[in-house]
């Protein structure tokens, strides 16, 4: 399972790395799933494997005996006992941590919460392999050679095996003395061996035993906090994903997947902020459209199906009271299948699609790159219940610069489900940020190319925001007018002017060459894109 170090100059067969904690088929199967699917833990595994033989094999003992539900090492075995020894020095470590019990309690038959404890007390454990004062160049070094003894080790002892029972036939009768000269060789290579492999397993014994007395106690203080560390980061995903309105947070796909994601969400002090700013901007962004369009006449268009209790059809409303027909009712309630009233007023069905347009460039870094995409983000989830494609472009200083996000997965035609929202998708778009220069045609070219493949659908938006300014030709501007025309699309520019006075030139005059409405934001709150809300 592990990489085999220097066997094609040994001319050593290829062996798996021996592994400590006691395991069957049905947990090596779930260790594969969650290494082969998770590129953050291959990554670190592979980062472990080039300084030290033994690190994929101790990543799966530390899944082992976090996802077993009994946790047993095996025997001690003489002959891999220096490839396992740090190892068994780990899980030892991790065994006497008093809040292992409890960290059990939570990872046990869970793929996801064991994968993510594996990562991190891996990335403890590679953490006290690369410092200079726990582990040498030299002692990391030795436990390559170490590997490679044991393996030669075992490889003559069977090549000895093997020739004494060849001894034992008439073929060896032909020539007794190469046959003894054969194992007199054999077995003078396998004694010295043995004794560079007793002073070399002295060795790491002794290097062992002096180790920092703190490296035991930031394995057993991370054990100890594990537990609260994964409840609060599934809660914190789970709010990521209310904040986009994911139904109950769900974040979808495999263990891995979600281990990837939780992995991500907990070392990004970024997303987890931006997360928190989502969920305020999304709430002001409801209210205030509530408050707006609560006010604005709607009128009965056509027959849909769903479950707004308002405007169910009075016969599918009697059914709620019907003793045989009421479970029927739950049951189409729960699908959305019922039959309703399709209601049209200012917010109606077949809008064209929402772009984004997101200076990514160096000036923007920090504060207002998280302001932009709080709001990016926001009209994500009004673009997602009003059922339009919703596409968010971060640009910099050219079209080599560019970066598409579609975060919207469409349903397919006659289905009235809301399109749906991939984490993966928007954690990526999130932590994404380019730096570089300013550049207007690039992005703008692109959020035509999704208005034009989507030509049936008029009054499409796109929201540009920039705190700088960049050149337009007369001839683009020209082509874009006349596409702006012909698909009956709107431009908002937010024109991002923190940490220096208003002024209208250069910035908002460059922007204003294509956009239909300037807004120039002085203070990065909610309130400051109102308009956009609500309009939008």
């Amino acid at each position: 399972m592990a990489d085999d170090q220097g066997d094609a100059e040994g001319g050593l067969r290829e062996r798996p790395h021996p592994t400590v904690v006691e395991h069957d088929a049905y947990d090596r199967a779930a260790w594969g799933r969650v290494r082969d699917e998770s590129p953050t833990l291959r990554e670190r595994l592979e980062a472990g494997q080039r300084i030290f033989p033994g690190f994929e094999a101790l990543g799966q003992d530390v899944f082992c005996a976090l996802f077993k539900y009994t946790l047993t090492l095996a025997p001690p075995a003489e002959a891999t006992e220096g490839r396992t020894a740090l190892a068994r020095q780990v899980l030892g470590w991790v065994r006497s941590a008093k809040g292992l019990e409890r960290l059990r309690a939570e990872t046990v038959l869970d793929e996801p919460r064991a994968g993510l404890g594996t990562l991190w007390v891996l990335d403890r454990v590679y953490q006290m392999l690369t410092h200079p004062e726990r582990f040498s160049q030299r002692r990391l070094l030795a436990e390559f050679e170490l590997k490679q003894l044991e393996e030669q080790v075992e490889e003559l002892e069977e090549q000895l095996s093997e020739a004494a029972e060849l001894s034992e036939t008439p073929l060896a009768e032909r020539d007794p003395d190469a046959f003894q000269s054969t194992l007199d060789t054999l077995e003078g290579e396998l004694s010295e061996a043995r004794r560079d492999l007793k002073r070399m397993r002295g060795e790491q014994a002794r290097s062992l035993s002096r180790l920092p007395a703190d490296t035991q106690t930031r394995i057993r203080d991370l054990l100890d906090t594990l537990p609260e560390r994964i409840e609060e980061n599934e809660r914190e995903l789970s709010a990521f994903g209310q904040h986009l309105g994911l139904p109950d947070g769900a974040t979808g796909g495999s263990a891995a997947a979600k281990m990837e994601l939780g992995d991500e969400l907990a070392q990004s002090p970024k997303l987890r902020l931006l997360s928190r700013m989502v969920g305020a901007f999304r709430e002001f962004a409801q209210a205030q459209r509530r408050a707006t369009f609560e006010r604005r006449p709607a009128e009965v268009h056509a027959i849909d199906m769903g479950r707004d209790l308002a405007r169910l059809l009075p016969a599918e409303l009697s059914l709620r009271r019907h003793p045989l027909l009421r479970q029927e009712f739950m049951r189409r309630f729960a699908e959305a299948k019922l039959l309703q009233y399709a209601v049209e007023g200012q917010e109606r069905a077949g809008r064209g699609p929402m772009i984004v347009c997101l200076d990514g460039s160096g000036s923007m870094r920090g504060e207002k790159e998280l302001w932009a995409k709080a709001v990016a983000l926001t009209l994500l989830e009004i673009a997602r219940k009003q059922k339009r494609h919703f596409r968010a472009i971060v640009f910099s200083g050219g079209r080599h610069d560019l970066r598409v996000f579609d975060l919207l997965q469409m349903p397919s035609p006659g289905i009235s489900e809301p399109p749906k929202v991939e984490l993966r998708d928007v954690m990526e778009f999130a932590d994404h940020f380019p730096g570089g220069g300013t550049h207007f045609e690039a992005p703008l070219d692109q959020a035509l190319e999704l208005l034009e493949a989507h030509p049936d659908l008029k009054r499409g938006d796109i929201v540009f925001i920039t705190d700088g300014a960049a050149s337009i030709s007369s001839a683009w501007l020209t082509r874009f007018k006349a596409a702006q025309a012909r698909l009956e699309f709107s431009v908002y520019a937010v024109l991002v002017d923190v940490g220096r006075r208003i002024g209208q030139a250069p910035q908002a005059d460059a922007v204003a060459r294509f956009a239909d409405r300037v807004t120039s934001v002085s203070r990065l709150t909610s309130d400051a894109v109102k308009d956009i809300f609500i309009r939008i």
